[in-house]
Order: C-alpha cells, then structure tokens, then sequence
C-alpha cells in the first residue's frame, strides 16, 4: 500500500487508480513534436538502436503530463501506470511503504532522468513494490506499457538496455538498504538535512517533521526528538516547517562517510547504448 503524504492511505486498487487518473486527466497537456523527440533522445539510453519506425511509435504515442507536488505517479498495483515515465522537470522520489503507513525514501529521479520499474510487468512477472511520489512540481513524458511491450517485442536491444537499467537501480537500493540496515537513525537525519540542504542550494530547509520521518523511515516523534538534541547541540535552529542548518561540518561528521558515498548514488545517471 502506498500512502502519499497528507492524503492518507488508500484502501484499495481502485482507489488508488482513481486517485492516478484524476491526477493526470486534470494536469495533462500538449508538447510538440520536437520537443518529445528531443527528450526522447536525450533520455533514452536505447535510442540509437531504434528504426526511424519505432522512434516514430515513441513519438507519437508519448504524452507530457504535469504533477504537483506529492502527487503518486506510479503505483505497482495499478494496471494503467505507464512503462517508462520521464521528468523533463522536478523532481520525484522512489519509496517503499509498510503495512502501517510509514515510508522510506530509496533514490531520487530529477531532470532528465527516468523511471522505468513500470516496464518489469511488461518484460516478466517480475513486479516492484515501490512508489514514485513528486517532490516539486513536475513535468513528466510517459511511455505507455503497450508502446514498452511492442518495442520490446520487435528490438531485442530494448529489452537488454531495460533490463540493466533496473539492475542498476536495484543494486544501487540493495546498497542503500545495507546502509541504513547498520547505521543509526541520527546519521541517516544528519545525512537528508545535508542533502535536503543541496537540493534546495540553502541552509533553509523548508519541510514538516513528518515529510522527514517519510522521507527516512521512522515517526514523527523520533525525527522531532533527533531534532530537538541537534538544536542543543548548536546544530540547528528550529520554526515550524523551517530548519536551519547553523553547523553543516559537524552534520557531515555524524552521518559518516558510509551514507556520504550512499547519498552519491541516490542520483544514478542513465549510460546510453548505441
């Protein structure tokens, strides 16, 4: 079950497919011709082994939609999610939920990058339990599954450029996993107020204690108690929904180099096959 934050959980499949398409109905529109190739192009690492065909298939059947922030953009259980979604702007975040609600954040997908997990129903009978929420305000490119399932079926380089790139996600959550598995819930706060602080290019962070509990995979009340020791400890000073960061080299000290090299593989960047 996926529970986006501040909508409460849905009970349901057909609840949360309802709760997709009237996301996406209400925040479609139109891009050009150019500019679909263009994302196309620069995202896709199998696009040079295409015929003029098929990257005229993928044109024409890609659709740009727009999400506001914390929308859920793909759900394992819903059959109507796109195989292939790309974020031409924003960014959005890949997690995993427990039965009682909580989430963990696994990696991060911003501009030019693209989620491609909705592809493995398409491929096998493989299916990944993970959700992909916005962060920001988004611009998505989605390719239908149908459109996946035709290339994949005529162009054998498709399937193998896929296949590698949810391997590669895969080893990069194994990782992150292992990380977080034998480090302490303190270095994990440490490690997303540094990198919340870089992705908003400020020692302002802007976030409720529970959008950071989602976000580490813990409560509410653990994250505000981390919080209130970093505070006596000169760390950082508290508002509501504000964090600022007052010391950053003694938050690098405590999350360790471990999750530093962790943190560097939440932003994977696609390798092209020609």
């Amino acid at each position: 079950m996926f529970v986006p934050h501040g909508r409460g959980p849905l009970p349901t499949r057909a609840a949360a497919s309802a709760f997709i398409f009237k996301e996406r109905v209400q925040l479609f529109r139109p891009m050009s011709r150019i500019m679909i190739e263009n994302t196309l192009q620069t995202c896709l690492p199998f696009w040079g082994s295409l015929t003029t065909p098929e990257k005229e298939i993928l044109v024409s059947n890609s659709i740009l939609r727009e999400h506001k922030p914390k929308a859920l953009i793909y759900n394992c259980t819903d059959t109507s999610s796109p195989g292939i979604q790309i974020i031409r702007r924003g960014r959005a975040r890949i997690f995993i939920s427990s039965p009682d609600g909580k989430q963990l954040t696994l990696q991060r997908i911003e501009e030019d990058q693209l989620f491609a997990i909705g592809t493995s129903c398409v491929l096998s009978e493989m299916i990944f339990d993970v959700g992909l929420e916005t962060e920001t305000h988004c611009e998505v490119l989605l390719i239908p599954r149908t459109i996946c399932k035709k290339l994949f079926d005529t162009n054998h380089q498709v399937a193998i450029a896929i296949f590698g790139l949810i391997a590669s996600k895969f080893a990069t959550t194994m990782r992150i996993l292992e990380a977080i598995a034998f480090t302490s819930m303190r270095s994990r706060l440490a490690n997303m107020l540094i990198e919340q602080s870089f992705l908003a290019g400020s020692s302002v962070i802007n976030s409720a204690h529970a959008s950071i509990a989602a976000d580490i995979g813990t409560s509410r009340e653990v994250v505000t108690r981390l919080l209130n020791q970093f505070r006596k400890d000169g760390l950082v000073t508290l508002r509501p929904k504000v964090i600022r960061i007052e010391n950053k080299q003694a938050l690098i000290d405590i999350r360790g180099e471990y999750l530093s090299y962790i943190s560097s593989l939440m932003y994977p960047k696609p390798q092209r096959i020609n």
